[in-house]
């Protein structure tokens, strides 16, 4: 007897696997989280109808967390969210996300779901991303900003996460994204390594995420921000310029009837002027000015002024001078500057008998 009964129950005690599956998230909608979403757990059958593994209806905050589990090896979960985002009048939507394959006996975190856009059973990537700051020899203790982005090349990227480094320099990034083809993942790093010297400059560098991190953690280790990656930039979020000097006509220093303007040429836009001033008694002069430019900024100096004009009453002179690049964010001296001789773009001005500014 007892042989037989072991017999029959062994079968059963192969097949009765059972299998569990987590998900938790925040569900959100034009940028606000959303309350009393319905969120459905389910596990695709082949053969026979799907079965419903768990339901909940989203926080105050917009999260959810559903379980479930199933007495098989194996789940092809998904997930639907019934809801009323971008939806017409009277009407909502039902939208579908297929978990991906190898969250047996875990969690999977789908961070924030966007309900904004339409999806047709679009599968949900998640990416995250773990390190730790160094320069030199010296950690990185804090301040850092790290961003995680996923790359689009139709559409504007799309920030999925962003980050301070901690005090001892470590730092996680997490987001997913529901795109229909292949997700390209990257992160930001915000800093100042190599520029210590540059108070007004910092860099950004640029890391992929390779594809085999997808939906698992990126342990990218100690992260030597000295070593300059292929997108790597640096630009400064401001910059200053400061240009000073004499003005001379022959062996007279100019002291009135001469202004100085400041300007910062834009090639898809109108020039910014930065400042202006006229010599004080002693002749010396001092412009300054900043700007916010990403690229490069390019600053010149118009003086006008009637050197060499004393005899034309109704002309003037515009000289203009480029400010070099390398005195940027410190003192351009131009000590002495003749006005005797014609720059390059030196123009003269006169007034005709109607009064009107004619160029000679």
């Amino acid at each position: 007897m007892y042989p037989t009964l072991i017999f029959l129950l062994f079968p059963y005690w192969i097949y009765a696997v059972v299998t569990n599956i987590t998900v938790i998230g925040t569900v959100g909608c034009s940028g606000k989280k959303m309350a009393g979403v319905k969120v459905e757990l389910y596990d695709r059958d082949v053969l026979s109808y799907n079965d419903k593994l768990a339901t909940v209806t989203t926080n105050r905050d917009g999260s959810f967390v559903l379980a479930g589990s199933e007495n098989e090896k194996g789940l092809e979960p998904f997930v639907l969210f019934y809801h009323t985002c971008r939806a017409a009048a009277n009407c909502w939507r039902v939208t579908h996300y297929d978990i991906p394959k190898g969250y047996d006996n875990r969690v999977f975190d789908m961070s924030l779901v966007t309900l904004d856009m339409k999806t047709s059973q679009a599968a949900w990537t998640n990416v995250t991303v773990t390190g730790m700051f160094v320069c030199g020899i010296r950690v990185q203790r804090k301040g850092i900003r790290v961003e995680l982005w996923e790359h689009d090349i139709f559409d504007p990227n799309d920030k999925l996460d962003e980050t301070i480094s901690a005090q001892d320099g470590t730092w996680t990034v997490s987001g997913g994204e529901d795109e229909f083809g292949s997700l390209d993942a990257f992160i930001l790093i915000y800093h100042r390594c190599g520029l210590e010297t540059s108070p007004h400059c910092h860099r950004i560098s640029q890391y992929w995420v390779p594809k085999r991190f997808y939906n698992s953690v990126y342990k990218m280790g100690i992260v030597g921000l000295d070593l300059y990656t292929e997108n790597d930039t640096s630009w400064s979020e401001w910059t200053n310029v400061t240009v000073t000097g004499i003005f001379v006509c022959g062996i007279r220093v100019l002291k009135g009837g001469v202004k100085v303007e400041l300007w910062e040429h834009d090639f898809f836009d109108p020039n910014d002027k930065l400042d202006e001033t006229s010599p004080a008694h002693d002749g010396t002069w001092t412009v300054f000015g900043g700007e916010d430019e990403f690229g490069s900024i390019d600053a010149f100096i118009l003086i006008y002024h009637r050197c060499g004009l004393e005899t034309s009453g109704h002309c003037h002179r515009i000289s203009q001078y480029w400010v070099p690049k390398r005195f940027y964010n410190s003192v351009y001296n131009m000590s002495l500057v003749g006005l005797d001789l014609r720059t390059k773009n030196d123009t003269t001005w006169c007034r005709n008998l109607d009064g009107e500014l004619t160029q000679w």
